[in-house]
């Protein structure tokens, strides 16, 4: 057993450490003496990444875990050597450390061999369940090889971050749910592997920032401090967006965007430089419904203004199942609302591709048979000339908690073209006039509505092929969208 001792009066420090008999495993723990939030990065004698521990970061684990029977989520599951390992400590950015009379510090008891597991099944993946440094495997992997909707969450933490749930639990509820994918997104830090379970699980992380939150969905870059410091700097924000955008071909997806105090104001941002943008978040939350509407109605005035951006939905759901929100009428829980993504296939890279091409509904409780042109178009699609046939049958299996009546709207151009109230007894919506897309600016969607005008349904628009794109400022356009809506 080593013990170390690490005064934190640097921002960075270093020491290396020859180790022997890892072969077997390796076990690291750390404390501070103080609240502090600090990062300590192992890294192995070959240059890789062993694992990461930070305090100050939510539940985030303080103990990194190796061992023939698996690792720690917070660890690579790499093949260890003898040699010396390289200990990387620094204070993050994010958080001044806690005033006190005496220089904090960092203590670091390192064992190698066969040890017991301290952190028990909640933190551990076996070596099956791990992504490596690429995930390039998990991005091919195929889980589903049928042509369809498929339905997931984009939006939801465990105790890796600030969640309640634990990894091993989180996944359990999953597949109880009945998701087909499912986003972990944890604030600035993304786990090496879950639990493996019936649903496709995908490499994400929320890029948690001062001024505003975005999904990275499906990166397949190694999440450490470095580039989690990088990316939280004020000075390289964008820059350093950008790369890890192009390097990963990630989603890159704007949070909540009206929901105070978490709401966007983060300069710099184009819309050429976002996917899609979050319309239904975290629905049970007391504000969301109001923070939805707007984010809804900003979305509609992107597409009548001459930009494209698509709607996801997130459940954000931080909550254990008997843990309710004040005047909620069910609980915050993962897959409410349920992001629908039609794919030739269930893979990682096949989701990003129909996300990025907005082959996406949103539903809370609501199942859709979609049928456009017949069945030739899907939303997101770009039309020719026209629309003759739009045919949505709702599935009322799947929407028992709704009231039994929900409102159906086509809007086109901006304005509602049609409205009807809809229950289990009229349970199509069709449109009856077809819609021109000849002039090159027309888009068309489809929304479902509560009697009590939330949004419970959200289809992404088609749009007509001819239509001029523009780019632009996201929190210019916010302030725009803002200052009109206001008049």
């Amino acid at each position: 057993m080593i013990e170390l001792k690490i005064d934190l009066n640097k921002r960075r420090q270093t020491r290396l450490i020859v180790l022997t008999e890892v072969k077997e495993g390796l076990l690291i723990e750390s404390t501070t003496s103080a609240k502090v939030h600090v990062s300590v990065r192992v890294i192995s004698p070959q240059g890789e990444l062993v694992g990461e521990i930070i305090h100050g970061h939510w539940k985030f684990p303080t103990v990194i875990q190796i061992d023939n029977r698996g690792s720690t989520i917070n660890a690579n599951p790499v093949t260890l050597s003898d040699g010396a390992y390289r200990f990387d400590v620094f204070l993050m950015k994010t958080e001044e450390s806690e005033a006190t009379e005496s220089t904090p510090y960092v203590k670091l008891t390192i064992k190698t061999g066969s040890t017991p597991r301290l952190l028990g099944l909640a933190y551990h993946i076996k070596p099956s369940e791990t992504w490596d440094n690429s995930v390039a495997d998990v991005m091919e992997s195929i889980s589903d090889g049928n042509a369809k909707y498929y339905r997931g969450d984009l939006h939801g933490h465990t105790t890796f971050s600030d969640g309640n749930l634990m990894p091993n639990e989180a996944v359990s509820l999953i597949d109880d749910i009945g998701l087909d994918y499912m986003a972990l997104t944890e604030h600035n830090r993304m786990a090496f592997g879950y639990p493996n379970g019936k649903a496709l699980l995908i490499p994400s992380f929320e890029l948690t920032l001062p001024r505003g939150h975005m999904n990275l969905i499906g990166t397949n870059l190694p999440l450490h401090a470095d580039i989690v410091e990088e990316l939280t700097s004020a000075d390289s924000i964008m820059d350093s967006l950008r790369r890890v955008l192009a390097a990963s071909g990630t989603i890159c997806s704007i949070n909540h965007p009206f929901l105070k105090p978490w709401d966007y104001s983060l300069p710099h941002v184009n819309i050429s430089d976002v996917d899609t943008l979050e319309i239904i978040c975290d629905p049970t939350y007391p504000d969301s419904p109001l923070a939805n509407q707007r984010a809804v109605a900003f979305l509609d005035w992107l597409w009548e203004s001459g930009y494209k951006l698509f709607g996801v939905g997130g459940s954000d759901a931080h909550n254990r199942l008997d843990d309710w929100y004040e005047g909620a009428d069910r609980p915050s829980v993962y897959g409410d609302p349920s992001t629908y993504v039609f794919c030739d296939g269930l893979t990682v890279k096949n989701l990003k591709q129909g996300l990025r091409n907005g082959n996406i509904y949103v539903s809370r409780g609501l199942n859709l048979e979609i049928q456009i042109d017949g069945g030739k178009q899907l939303p997101g699609n770009k039309v020719q000339e026209s629309i003759s046939s739009y045919v949505i049958a709702i599935d009322w299996k799947r929407a028992s908690e709704l009231s039994g009546h929900v409102i159906g709207k086509f809007i086109y151009c901006g304005r509602v073209i049609q409205e009807e109230v809809l229950s289990v007894d009229s349970q199509v919506f069709s449109l009856k006039t077809p819609v021109e897309f000849r002039e090159g600016t027309e888009w068309l969607r489809a929304g479902f509505y509560d009697l009590n005008g939330n949004v419970i349904g959200y289809v992404n628009p088609v749009y007509s092929s001819k239509r001029p794109l523009r780019d632009g400022d996201v929190l210019t356009l916010i302030k725009r969208f803002e200052k009109e809506s206001s008049q």
